[in-house]
């Protein structure tokens, strides 16, 4: 698909948006074929955008069962599977609160919230963070930086970033959220343990053992009195401080 029928078909869009507005059928339908068309081209990013609005045009527009509805719920399914989709619902869910409820409303924050998770387990780290960041951002402003919202939104940047291999400024927003924490819901938080627990794996992975150790059995104990020895996060727990006390021995027949 060249660029030049991808540059008619936007020119189009434009038009029936300019002519009869963003909710007309015509509209909806010129922008699933934009969205088709930028598929076609490899751009994810942008084909998202267009669905998610056509879908949410349409279900508002037509209802929830009509045939073109329908058609941009399930058009791509048989390329993306479930992941994809995820995408598409979290983009129209994020496109209806900014419409209803405007841009900063804790709705839509929650909605751009989800899209990050969606865009994260595509795979898609660089997209996962920009709505992580966003939501923080726009969540400080409006929430204050110690609401518990406020909290999600940056251990969930901490854990993006992460993932994308940039451990100094990884370490910083992990100990920052975790200090958050600790201070707004408490030390025996369920948060404050997630927040200890991911500070931990990041001091593991850079080498820092030790320090992962003490916050491993940190965790354990409080989890252990939180939820008790047969709950799946206590059990993660578990596993985590055996894995510390393996190191030594690992190391050993490394050398060996």
């Amino acid at each position: 698909m060249g660029t030049w029928t991808a540059n008619l078909f936007q020119s189009f869009l434009d038009t029936r948006r300019e002519k009869y507005g963003v909710d007309n059928s015509k509209t909806l339908t010129s922008m699933t074929h934009m969205g088709g068309i930028l598929e076609k081209r490899g751009q994810l990013k942008g084909a998202l955008e267009h669905y998610g609005e056509a879908m949410h045009g349409r279900r508002e527009v037509l209802g929830d069962k009509h045939p073109k509805t329908l058609q941009s719920i399930g058009k791509m399914e048989p390329w993306h599977g479930q992941t994809y989709e995820a995408l598409i619902l979290a983009q129209e869910a994020l496109f209806g609160s900014k419409k209803a409820y405007g841009e900063q409303a804790p709705d839509t924050l929650d909605a751009l919230n989800n899209l990050g998770s969606a865009w994260k387990a595509q795979g898609d780290y660089k997209e996962a963070e920009k709505c992580f960041r966003d939501a923080f951002k726009m969540r400080h402003e409006s929430l204050g930086p110690k609401h518990p919202d406020t909290l999600t939104s940056l251990n969930n940047l901490a854990c993006t970033v992460d993932a994308l291999g940039r451990p100094s400024e990884a370490g910083k927003l992990y100990q920052e959220c975790l200090e958050r924490r600790r201070t707004v819901l408490g030390h025996s938080h369920p948060d404050t343990m997630t927040s200890m627990s991911n500070l931990a794996l990041y001091l593991r992975s850079n080498g820092q053992n030790e320090k992962a150790g003490e916050l491993f059995e940190q965790v354990l104990d409080g989890r252990r009195k939180i939820f008790g020895i047969k709950h799946m996060d206590t059990i993660i727990s578990m596993n985590n401080c055996a894995s510390i006390m393996l190191e030594p021995w690992k190391q050993r027949d490394h050398d060996v």
